[in-house]
């Protein structure tokens, strides 16, 4: 069954379409997980957004102090925390539609910034169960080709002890790498996984739960992996599988 959804910094929707497997389609059926790339003038900050609430995701690192508490001038529920010791700084935690939206601020940067990004970054729901952040000036986007600055959609089972041949997650990066069906796979720990490029400009990766953990990162430059193949085609056979579509006429950017 298709499925729907947006990356965090802008729209427009798109669709997410494959062939039909129980494992995808229950998978797909639940809120992913988002990040992004914002730029307040000291270099890109990413931002993740968690499906849960305050409760069901609490913030538990007790190196960070709860500073404060509220609601921002767009009406979201948020924290901020602040690290003193080295290195200081502040997380930051806004609660909306159904997610948890966290960032950090270095301490470099200074107190004054914590009021900039609270004040010019909001986050509003975007239809069905995603998120969309909505910025004024100086706070913009700081997507790119660069290492670490791209944004992704990641559907991931809960699963921590995954069974031998079950899908683990799908994800979906923007921008891509890879040349439209140029294919890369991987083995890592519990999963060998499949990263394909598509022709809307994104990188699609699936995961799949191996028969024999590895150790370490195993990239084949050729595309082909001799060791637990079962997985590995799997994996293969569900990210060829997916067609990534505009969704017909709709647009939330």
């Amino acid at each position: 069954m298709p499925t729907t959804f947006n990356f965090l910094s802008s729209g427009p929707l798109y669709t997410a379409a494959w062939a039909e497997l129980p494992e995808v389609d229950a998978l797909l059926s639940t809120p992913p997980r988002l990040s992004t790339v914002l730029d307040w003038g000291a270099g890109g900050r990413e931002v993740f957004a968690t499906p849960g609430d305050a409760k069901s995701y609490p913030f538990v690192n007790p190196e960070f102090e709860l500073i404060q508490a509220g609601t921002t001038g767009g009406g979201l529920p948020f924290e901020a925390y602040h690290r003193a010791n080295d290195p200081g700084g502040w997380g930051l935690r806004w609660f909306v539609a159904g997610f948890v939206v966290e960032t950090h601020i270095r301490e470099i940067e200074g107190a004054d910034t914590l009021a900039v990004v609270l004040n010019n970054v909001n986050f509003a729901a975007a239809p069905p169960g995603n998120l969309m952040a909505t910025l004024s000036p100086p706070i913009g986007i700081g997507v790119s080709t660069r290492p670490g600055y791209q944004e992704y959609v990641v559907w991931a089972t809960p699963n921590p002890r995954p069974q031998p041949l079950e899908l683990l997650s799908v994800a979906i990066t923007r921008p891509g790498a890879l040349a439209v069906q140029d294919v890369r796979l991987a083995l890592a720990g519990d999963a060998s996984s499949a990263r394909i490029g598509t022709d809307q400009g994104f990188d699609l990766a699936v995961a799949v739960a191996r028969e024999t953990p590895v150790v370490g990162d195993a990239w084949d430059p050729n595309t082909t992996i001799t060791r637990d193949l079962p997985a590995s085609d799997a994996a293969l056979g569900i990210a060829q599988g997916f067609n990534l579509t505009p969704f017909a006429a709709v647009s939330i950017g």
